[in-house]
């Protein structure tokens, strides 16, 4: 085995944290693979991986190698492809991390669109609101809600939204509705653990908006999307979510917007990828494509989702107010 495909392996079982999985990748078999990288631990004179019966995982001299696998891999892989045909790329995969509510609502139709345009490619999305590393877990990129301090990773804008203060109506019913920010305080907000220091909210608020900060607290803490818009839903507190998380279920009156004369603070979407060796076709092909598809669904690079054409009215609070009047509340 050639030293260049026996990175390419290593840099797999890594990724994968399994023999089995990286077998499978390539069509072989558990040990075939663990003898192939026992051999390489040979040829280079050093561990690379701890294994038991369980688990297996990188040594300190494995972590610094995969790292050098993982950018000479990707110089090879652009380099193939910068001489290929135009439109075609590597028959491997693209491997995606992205925040699930973003993967759920407008992923699919840009890898539907990739994968026309590149049939030997594979797709790989993880879908977790967790910020993972791109270089140590082997991502070829990465979509982010709120701007990157890595300076190994080039950014690329995709859209910017807003936050919104969101509560479903039998929170309201039953805790009554803030009549301004310092309100906040005395009700149960729910918080995302990696937003904006996830206990401190800021609001734009006043004609000279300025900027206000508020620190919350509530009962529930998490790293999901999708777990804190569930607890919105059933009325167990108060969210401030971006635009386009919230946007359906404000639409649909699962949640109403609060507070709508404050200006909730700008939020950018980026997709990150690493600022090492040349970028890939897969990587330069998605990119373009999923800021077509954001085009398509109306959210353009700096462009706020609550002032894009043909935006759904937001339910306000006045008008849930005057529903719990004439209901006799």
């Amino acid at each position: 085995m050639d030293m260049l495909n026996a990175m390419q392996l290593f840099s797999r079982v890594v990724v994968l944290n399994s023999f089995a999985a990286a077998a499978e990748e390539i069509n072989s078999c558990h040990s075939t693979v663990n003898k192939k990288i026992s051999n390489l631990e040979a040829k280079l004179g050093v561990k690379l991986l701890y294994r038991t019966t369980r688990r297996i995982w990188a040594t300190e001299a494995g972590r610094d190698f995969y790292i050098h696998c993982k950018s000479i891999t990707q110089s090879v892989n652009a380099a193939k492809e910068s001489v290929g045909k135009p439109g075609t790329a590597a028959c491997d995969a693209l491997h995606l991390s992205a925040p699930t509510p973003l993967a759920r609502k407008h992923l699919c139709r840009a890898i539907a669109k990739i994968c026309r345009h590149l049939p030997q490619l594979t797709i790989e999305v993880h879908a977790d609101d967790t910020y993972s590393n791109l270089e140590e877990q082997g991502y070829d990129l990465a979509i982010r809600i709120g701007e990157s301090k890595n300076s190994n990773l080039i950014s690329q804008s995709l859209f910017t939204t807003k936050l919104l203060l969101c509560a479903a109506p039998k929170y309201l019913k039953t805790h009554g509705s803030p009549n301004n920010i310092s309100e906040l305080e005395q009700h149960n907000c729910l918080t995302h653990r990696q937003g904006r220091g996830h206990n401190l909210w800021e609001f734009y608020t006043g004609k000279e908006n300025q900027l206000h900060n508020l620190q919350v607290s509530g009962s529930l803490k998490t790293n999901n999307c999708d777990m804190l818009c569930e607890a919105a839903r059933i009325g167990e507190g108060i969210i401030y979510a971006p635009a386009f998380i919230v946007e359906t279920d404000i639409k649909n009156g699962a949640l109403v917007s609060l507070l709508p004369e404050n200006t909730g603070v700008p939020v950018g979407v980026y997709v990150l990828y690493p600022a090492k060796g040349l970028r890939p076709e897969k990587v330069r092909t998605f990119i373009n494509t999923l800021k077509e598809e954001l085009k398509i669904l109306g959210c353009a690079p700096h462009m706020d989702n609550q002032n894009r054409p043909g935006h759904t009215h937001i339910k306000t609070l006045n008008i849930v107010r005057s529903e719990l009047a004439e209901a006799g509340q």
